[in-house]
């Protein structure tokens, strides 16, 4: 008996980009989303699921053009990572993806920019229950838009002016972590949204931003209460389950206290400035089309 995925996506491969009357965007949206359904039925093929993706990003250059970034590769690839429901990376921003690789591995990036169109951007917002005025702002917006396999964490935002073509520009400090919180963000993420393209930048900074030391107190003693908190519960015999869900909660709390201080105090830690020229120049370097 043939599978449903075997069934479909045969057919889709074989259709035009623009075999449907609907938008470009729109027939992209439903070969994305049939794609989806076909590949969550516990039929996961490799190859027909790379040649998904490649029906997928060749739609994405017909939609969304040519862009020319100083300094990146010529052509982008597709941003998605994954077409099945059950994996880590499902779910990323629709685009296309232009990376500088941190080194001749290859696996980290020095500098990325996913190009999408406004559209596209507004779909994956609505999709998420968010909106373009408050996901710039939060963290998971930037882990379930462009990283998945790390929480990201934002510090404090950085003025930047946006471009004459642009409607919203909005840059951010922020560190990437799968454990602990550190005090230094050494990455900046961008979100510049014109009135037809959308661009989400990630860049490695020049060089880390502060800490800051009055901050660095406040989490401290937040970790003091934590470490309190912890011993506690030792001596209960780790029986004393409300002793242990506190202390979890304070160690949480000490990196948010940090986090919220250095809100504030940025403009004071060093390196800030460098920051806010570095992301203004990355801003200024992108095409309103």
């Amino acid at each position: 008996m043939k599978t449903l995925a075997s069934l479909i996506l045969p057919l889709l491969l074989a259709l035009p980009a623009a075999a449907s009357a609907a938008s470009p965007e729109q027939a992209y949206l439903a070969a994305r989303d049939t794609y989806v359904k076909a590949f969550s039925h516990g039929d996961f093929d490799l190859d027909k699921h790379t040649r998904a993706l490649a029906d997928l990003e060749t739609r994405l250059r017909q939609i969304i053009g040519p862009t020319t970034l100083p300094g990146f590769p010529a052509e982008g690839k597709i941003h998605l990572d994954t077409l099945s429901r059950e994996d880590e990376g499902f779910g990323l921003l629709d685009g296309l993806a232009y990376a500088i690789p941190l080194d001749d591995k290859g696996i980290d990036q020095k500098a990325s920019v996913v190009v999408t169109t406004r559209t596209l951007f507004e779909t994956w917002l609505k999709a998420h229950k968010t909106s373009l005025q408050s996901a710039p702002k939060s963290d998971d917006f930037y882990r379930m838009a462009l990283s998945t396999d790390a929480a990201v964490v934002t510090f404090a935002p950085l003025p930047v002016a946006k471009p004459a073509w642009a409607s919203t520009a909005f840059a951010v400090l922020a560190i990437r972590t799968q454990d602990l919180v550190g005090s230094t963000p050494d990455e900046t993420d961008i979100i510049v949204v014109g009135a037809a393209r959308a661009y989400a930048v990630t860049a490695k900074l020049d060089s880390a931003v502060g800490a800051v030391a009055d901050c660095e107190k406040s989490r401290q003693q937040v970790k003091a209460q934590a470490q309190a908190a912890w011993a506690a519960y030792e001596r209960s015999g780790k029986k004393n389950e409300a002793l242990s869900d506190k202390a979890s909660k304070l160690d949480q709390q000490s990196d948010t206290a940090y986090t919220q201080c250095f809100a504030t105090r940025a403009n004071e830690a060093s390196g800030f400035a460098a920051a806010v020229k570095q992301a203004q120049a990355l801003v200024d370097m992108l095409p309103a089309k």
